[in-house]
């Protein structure tokens, strides 16, 4: 299994000058191969692979091209090969359904305000350092090396089990994200599940958890979630109305506010997303819980009618987010997951023994929220 662990470099850290000056020079590299292979392509009507496009800067050894270290600058090429290998890919997919929306050809980004990701593979990153707890990355420049401290990370993270590192601009600052594997353990889902966990996803209570071990219902609220939406949604309309009627040379600096709110709400719902799925995990656990249950539609819950009281307090859960975080973290735990499709699970009646499929007509009837009524007038 594949996990990546993220530190935050803040525009005020001494490291985000250096990393954003690596940046520009990635951005630089980034759109010389993009002009490259679009006149290939507008001069040949051919495409070029990733290792032509290579070939191309090393042949004249571009400027662009050998001001980066060399396992950096492919990572660009090769990231410039895939982005028009997706694009073509989209386009054939126009081709054959023409309901399709015509994709866009990869851009260049801005000449003076852009930034690429910075990709590290392996043979990028100091073997010697990491034992230490510092993770160093291969230089563009030996004066202003790139060196982070893993602090609590050092625990789970060594040269054997990592991947890569990629280095993305964020709002205020760049996300350093370090791909690392760890090991598996195995779940035998051959086996019948016994002790058994049943999820059901809320807004109010985010996880209403059953069993069928005569354990004490768990629900984990999602209050503090709430709270923090209500406080998003009131500076999010603020900020917006600035937008508005703001003058031309204050926009700028109203959309980098929004920005960085819009990223602040990032880090919150996904921290409260993690510690929700690990409090879960670890109760279950101790339970010796072999297999969870969880009922989910895509899509489901987050395009909800919630009126405009309820609007302040509620922005769209990734439930999505939070379903893949208790598989994985289940699985290496050795618990089964199971996912179930929740649809007209509201309209069968459980207590008419009524299969959970769409009925011509349905034997009981949701008289609202919390209450069923069955074919035999019980509630």
């Amino acid at each position: 299994m594949y996990k990546t662990a993220t530190i935050v470099i803040k525009n005020t850290n001494p490291l985000f000058a250096v990393i954003d000056d690596y940046a520009f020079l990635c951005k630089n590299l980034k759109n010389s191969a993009l002009y490259v292979y679009r006149q290939f392509f507008f001069k040949e009507n051919k495409t070029l692979n990733k290792y032509k496009l290579i070939k191309e800067f090393t042949q004249d050894k571009q400027a662009d091209y050998v001001a980066i270290p060399r396992k950096v600058s492919q990572q660009i090429i090769f990231q410039v090969a895939q982005e028009f290998q997706s694009f073509w890919g989209l386009v054939k997919l126009g081709v054959k359904d023409k309901s399709k929306p015509r994709p866009n050809i990869p851009r260049y980004l801005d000449k003076q305000k852009g930034r690429a990701n910075i990709i590290f593979t392996k043979q990028a990153i100091s073997k010697k350092d990491l034992p230490k707890g510092v993770l160093t990355l291969s230089p563009f420049d030996k004066t202003r090396p790139i060196s982070i401290h893993l602090g609590k990370l050092n625990q789970i993270i060594d040269y054997n089990n990592i991947q890569e590192v990629k280095i993305v601009k964020v709002a205020n600052g760049y996300d350093v994200k370090i791909c690392y594997k760890t090991q598996d353990t195995k779940t035998d889902t051959s086996v019948n599940p016994t002790r058994v966990l049943s999820i059901d996803f809320g807004v109010n209570n985010l996880m209403t958890v059953g069993n069928n071990v005569n354990l004490t219902p768990l629900i984990i609220k999602g209050q503090a979630q709430k709270s923090f939406n209500q406080y998003f949604n009131k500076k999010l309309a603020k900020l917006k109305s600035r937008l508005d009627t703001a003058k031309d040379f204050l926009k700028p600096s109203i959309r980098k506010k929004l920005d960085r709110l819009y990223q602040k709400r990032k880090h919150k719902v996904n921290d409260f997303l993690h510690k929700a799925s690990h409090y879960l995990i670890n109760h279950a656990v101790e339970n010796h819980i072999d297999t969870i249950v969880i009922g989910y539609n895509k899509g489901w819950k987050q395009e909800i009618e919630i009126g405009k009281v309820n609007n302040q307090k509620f922005v769209n859960i990734p439930f999505a987010t939070l379903l893949n975080m208790i598989t994985y973290k289940a699985k290496e735990k050795g618990i089964q997951v199971i996912i179930t499709n929740e649809n007209h699970t509201s309209k069968c009646s459980f207590l008419d023994d009524e299969p959970i499929q769409k009925q011509s007509t349905y034997k009981g009837k949701r008289i609202k929220r919390g209450l069923f009524k069955s074919s035999n007038g019980r509630l």
